[in-house]
């Protein structure tokens, strides 16, 4: 690959997806697209790692996600059983869990060369399932895409993507870089679910032809 740019691509998208933020208390909520650290724990699961091995090499790829479908916010009610009390008792407490329905996102991870074609060859056979956020969440289709693998700097090779896909709309992005937004959702380590934040700012794809 010689020192080219690379960006590996990953299709996301399922009936439920949920990008855990916030404390997970009696709301356990998503983020409106795949974080940093929710698509890390991917790769990790790609590769076989476990809950205790580093992923700072995943974590510093830089990451951009295109917004193909928005997906709609469900909720749901669950009832957790036995819950201990201070007083030393237990009760039932009813949770709620929110999800986004029929999402779909075009992620590009742009980093080191060995390491996205490894990564590139374990999504294409997982060592263990991939989730959408949570375990509930299972991605159909796979993340895989056989042509995954863009020469291309992270923006280029999504908007390369994105014109393939034959889109006649304008694409929102979220690229990872200086400006935008700082956003707490790199992780330091899964073991003790440390966070590092990081600046996001947001583009428009726009496909050939449309306004600028």
């Amino acid at each position: 690959m010689g020192g080219e740019a690379l960006t590996l691509l990953l299709l996301l998208e399922g009936p439920l997806q949920a990008w855990g933020v916030g404390p997970k208390m009696e709301l356990r909520d998503t983020a409106p697209l795949p974080t940093k650290s929710g698509v890390v724990g991917l790769l990790a699961n790609a590769l076989g790692r476990k809950r205790a091995e580093p992923v700072d090499d995943l974590a510093r790829l830089r990451m951009g996600v295109a917004v193909l479908r928005p997906g709609r916010l469900l909720v749901d009610l669950q009832a957790v059983l036995n819950v201990a009390t201070m007083g030393g008792g237990t009760k039932d407490k009813l949770t709620r869990r929110r999800y986004l329905m029929d999402a779909s996102f075009l992620v590009g991870l742009e980093g080191e060369g060995e390491t996205l074609v490894r990564l590139h060859r374990a999504l294409a056979a997982p060592a263990r399932p991939l989730y959408l956020g949570r375990r509930s969440c299972l991605p159909s289709p796979p993340p895989y895409l056989p042509d995954g693998l863009v020469p291309l700097p992270l923006e280029e090779a999504l908007g390369k993507k994105l014109e393939e896909m034959g889109l006649s709309r304008p694409v929102p992005l979220f690229l990872e870089g200086e400006g935008g937004e700082l956003v707490l959702d790199v992780p330091v380590d899964f073991a003790s679910r440390a966070l590092a934040p990081r600046w996001v700012r947001r583009a428009i794809w726009q496909p050939k032809g449309g306004a600028p």
